[in-house]
């Protein structure tokens, strides 16, 4: 499954929609996030995560 990107305006509808949600929350100007990114995004990609939300 692909990482959704949410706004504080369908952040309540999303996570109410589904039944598991993984919320990271990130700042662009972060390097720490941006180390991050690639390696949420394998994760979210995996089989074995496929029933989860990113």
């Amino acid at each position: 499954m692909t990482v959704i990107t949410s706004t504080d305006a369908d952040f309540q509808s999303l996570i109410s929609e589904k039944e598991k949600v993984i919320v990271k929350f990130y700042a662009s100007w972060s390097g720490s996030c941006r180390l991050l990114a690639p390696k949420y995004k394998r994760i979210s990609n995996s089989d074995d995560f496929k029933n989860i939300t990113f």
